[in-house]
């Protein structure tokens, strides 16, 4: 988290590419927000310099934070995935679309 608030990459040993400066501030705020029941996600920056938050368990689910919009997918590549796109975020609060299917615990 406090990677995310500083934006200093480097000095911990990570390239961070060509992550937007948008989209770093709002992961950050993404991450400030996520209620205590949901689980921490894994971080990762996608190849046009957005945050990817990813869970793994019980179900796979993708966030990606492109300045303020988040795109969501749930269980991609199954018969049953479903996708969110283009949620406004600029108002800093997370979508209930997104809320509601995130990991708990």
């Amino acid at each position: 988290m406090e990677l995310l608030d500083s934006g200093k990459f480097e000095e911990a040993g990570i390239e961070a590419l060509n992550l937007r400066d948008a989209s770093r501030i709002a992961a950050a705020r993404f991450m400030e927000r996520l209620p205590s029941s949901v689980r921490a996600p894994k971080l990762t920056i996608d190849g046009e310099g957005d945050i990817v938050l990813a869970w793994d368990s019980p179900r796979k689910v993708f966030v990606t934070v492109e300045g303020q919009v988040l795109h969501a997918i749930l269980d991609p590549g199954t018969p049953d995935s479903m996708h969110i796109d283009s949620l406004n975020f600029a108002d800093g609060d997370i979508p209930g679309e997104v809320l509601k299917i995130l990991p708990k615990g």
